[in-house]
């Protein structure tokens, strides 16, 4: 049976709607100022003043300048590496604990899930961090920049939550099917909380893409860093050619 609305009733679905319609055009408005921007001619950028909505001219030489630098290009390579190994790495040891914490009976279970839970109030800073990583051989390399970060104590939270939402009848019966724990977590827990893993896989790769502060540590050699700290590192050698030539003049 289908439901009549009444005259109030669709006068506040279309209220709701032109609101969200609003609210997402201010939200876009700021990434489509952007792309006009780096397709506009920069001088007629520069003169203009006030709302933007189309390019200023047209100009491809900020794409030119950006792809002449080598420390872009780099920048990026060593991004896509964290992101894709990085994110395969999470998505491999995340579940595999989560797995171990969420089933009942495990020896030592709570224990060892106070201390997962004890590391995201208290840290033990940056400096012994940093003797850590450069005691294990990995300064100043890309494993520097993924293992420290292998689990994710929060993520690792949330999927033990979810893990322990499974009912545990299915567990019982791969169980007499003869089946392994590592089965169990394949075939099962992984694809009935597959929205989980999807949400897992989205904050991930949205660290990784966004790492810059570990970078800046761990990393003497640019040759690794990843698009962030590159973009920082040609601002900075700008201004010092800059002051330089000022110097000179």
């Amino acid at each position: 049976m289908i439901e009549r609305r009444n005259f109030g009733q669709k006068c506040l679905t279309a209220l709701n709607y032109a609101f969200i319609t609003a609210l997402s055009l201010v939200c876009l408005y700021p990434l489509l100022h952007v792309l006009f921007a780096s397709f506009s001619d920069p001088i007629l950028l520069i003169r203009h003043r006030g709302l933007m909505l189309g390019p200023q001219g047209f100009s491809l030489r900020g794409y030119e300048t950006v792809f002449r630098n080598p420390n872009i290009l780099q920048g990026y390579g060593n991004t896509m590496f964290y992101v894709i190994v990085g994110t395969t790495i999470n998505m491999i040891l995340t579940p595999l604990g989560a797995y171990a914490l969420s089933r009942q009976g495990w020896p030592f279970r709570k224990f060892f899930v106070f201390m997962f839970v004890f590391t995201m109030y208290f840290s033990v800073g940056i400096v012994p961090s940093f003797m850590l990583v450069k005691s294990l051989g990995m300064l100043d390399s890309r494993w520097a920049i993924i293992l420290p970060t292998a689990v994710n104590t929060w993520n690792l939270i949330v999927m033990r939550t979810a893990f322990a939402g499974v009912p545990n009848e299915l567990q019982e019966s791969a169980y007499l099917d003869g089946a392994s724990d590592l089965r169990i977590l394949v075939q099962i827990y992984m694809p009935v909380t597959k929205a989980t893993m999807a949400v897992m896989v989205l904050f991930y790769v949205v660290e990784h893409w966004n790492e810059w502060f570990h970078s800046m540590i761990y990393l003497t050699n640019n040759r690794y860093y990843p698009l962030h700290p590159c973009t920082c590192v040609q601002v900075h050698a700008g201004c010092r050619k800059k002051k330089q030539f000022k110097r000179k003049q």
